[in-house]
């Protein structure tokens, strides 16, 4: 159950750091901006839902 733990804390902790790269890299606010304009599957979804 501990390895579990630690795994999930793993995964949490690169996630955070993915998130934070990615902040700092397209300098956008999360609360306030979209982060992912740049993916495809959100232009697909924001095209379909125009």
């Amino acid at each position: 159950l501990w390895m579990v733990s630690a795994l999930s804390l793993a995964a949490n902790v690169g996630v955070l750091v993915y998130e934070i790269i990615r902040i700092v890299k397209t300098k956008r606010n999360p609360l306030k901006e979209e982060m992912y304009t740049d993916l495809a599957a959100y232009k697909q979804i924001k095209t379909a839902n125009q």
